[in-house]
């Protein structure tokens, strides 16, 4: 795998960029019209016809196109980066998502290997191997949003950000999207307190599943042990649509 829990940490400290934001690209919906391989296609429709033969696979999942289709498109268009860990082509993205366009529904053809895990209009879940990725959208007006996509291996989770146009992806820095990120956790900004920090970075669990509201929670920092340099083990951040941005909601400790 190229990005190593070590390109986690520049993620997430202020003082440093985020990868995926080096690239000045915009990824176009426009730009993502592929042909359906006939051969998949028609497997696809046997399966479906043993489904209405009343034969229900284990690894079909309902999606209704029209309630996700913004978060469907999105998926279309990401950057291979967002997904570094297990490269899902883009052509084979738009092929499911032209599945569920027809059906409003998916059949994963293996139960351990990118199996959509939930999907809801602001946020979709894909269990793949033994890591996990997800992709949530962040509403600012009816066409622009702000994606964050992060892919959860053993060695740490690579997180990246963009804006969404209506139609296009533009990377935008994660330390613009956070402000200062995990640092406004320290209660103390000495030395021996940002390197206790950067010793538990990769105890810190991201949660993007709620609209309007982001948590980053750490299990392995606990009060009694680390009072003096931390405000809490828990930050919470709430959607800004003016600023186009999270702000600091509140700071707390959560017993592990």
């Amino acid at each position: 795998m190229k990005h190593l829990f070590v390109l986690f940490v520049f993620i997430l400290t202020s003082s440093c960029k985020v990868e995926n934001n080096k690239i000045n690209k915009t990824y176009n919906l426009d730009t993502t019209v592929v042909q359906t391989d006939k051969n998949q296609t028609e497997l696809q429709k046997s399966k479906v016809q043993k489904t209405d033969r009343g034969k229900k696979y284990s690894d079909t999942t309902q999606i209704d196109y029209l309630k996700n289709q913004k978060i469907l498109d999105i998926l279309k268009i990401l950057p291979l980066e967002s997904m570094e860990s297990w490269k899902w082509p883009q052509k084979d993205r738009i092929k499911t998502v032209e599945f569920i366009e027809k059906n409003n529904y998916l059949i994963d053809t293996t139960q351990a290997y990118h199996k959509f895990k939930y999907i809801k209009p602001n946020t979709l879940g894909i269990q793949v191997v033994d890591g996990f990725w997800t992709l949530s959208i962040f509403n600012l007006t009816s066409i622009k949003s702000i994606v964050i996509t992060n892919d959860i291996v053993g060695d740490g989770k690579d997180i990246h950000t963009y804006i969404f146009n209506g139609d296009s992806l533009e990377p935008i820095e994660f330390k613009k999207v956070f402000s200062n990120g995990l640092e406004n956790i320290l209660k103390k900004r000495s030395e021996s307190c940002r390197l206790e920090l950067e010793d538990n970075y990769f105890t810190f669990d991201f949660d993007f599943s709620d609209p309007n509201l982001v948590k980053f929670k750490s299990w392995g920092i606990e009060k009694d042990e680390h009072h003096n340099c931390f405000k809490g083990n828990v930050l919470e951040f709430e959607i800004n649509k003016t600023k186009e941005s999270f702000e600091l909601r509140k700071t707390y400790w959560n017993k592990n």
